[in-house]
């Protein structure tokens, strides 16, 4: 493990390393012994930043959600309406190596059994839609496309759009590669402009 001084990094560090565990081995198999073997530290190093294994994972999530954030902050700077919109779903969408990995990862969360990663899934989906939702009804506003009967449906369909293309490309990226998830995301927007959504 590099020498790592600070608790919070220290945290970060084996939050991360236990998100590879989970994206390559599954929620089940990242047990604290193998986190802690693959961050090249002890067990009880990993049990004295972290209570239990539900914690680890919660941080793995949490880092997972961060990363992405951070990407989507900054790609969406300055933009609103159908701009921001694209720009939230170019990050959301896995068009590059790191983006499928993210999704591998996010994919075994989503297929667990685990109320408290169900309960922080739901809730960052419910963000997700509010954010697609937002940006809807900012274009609206600015006179990018008409005004849908129901915002909040029309953000849920973008979502599940979105999440079902992601979630095929992660298993067949060859057929989903970044030029057709691109294309999709284009024919999406046109839609929104036109109203057909």
């Amino acid at each position: 493990m590099p020498k790592i001084v600070d608790s919070d990094e220290r945290r970060e560090f084996i939050a991360r390393i236990a998100a590879e565990v989970i994206a390559s081995d599954g929620i089940e198999r990242a047990t604290i012994r193998e986190i802690a073997r693959r961050a090249g530290a002890t067990r009880g190093l990993v049990e004295h930043h972290f209570r239990n294994k539900a914690e680890v994972i919660e941080s793995a999530l949490d880092w997972l959600n961060r990363r992405y954030l951070r990407r989507e902050r900054k790609v969406r700077q300055g933009k609103e309406g159908l701009d921001a919109l694209e720009a939230r779903i170019r990050c959301f969408l896995p068009v590059s190596a790191v983006a499928r990995r993210e999704w591998r990862l996010r994919l075994r969360f989503w297929s667990s059994n685990d109320p408290l990663v169900q309960a922080v899934q739901r809730a960052r989906l419910g963000e997700t839609r509010r954010l697609f939702r937002d940006d809807i009804a900012r274009a609206v506003a600015l006179g990018q496309m008409p005004e849908p009967p129901d915002l909040s449906i029309v953000a849920e369909r973008l979502l599940a759009r979105v999440a079902g293309l992601s979630a095929q490309a992660v298993v067949d990226h060859q057929h989903y590669s970044s030029g057709r998830l691109m294309a999709e995301l284009s024919a999406m927007l046109e839609e929104l402009r036109q109203g057909r959504f």
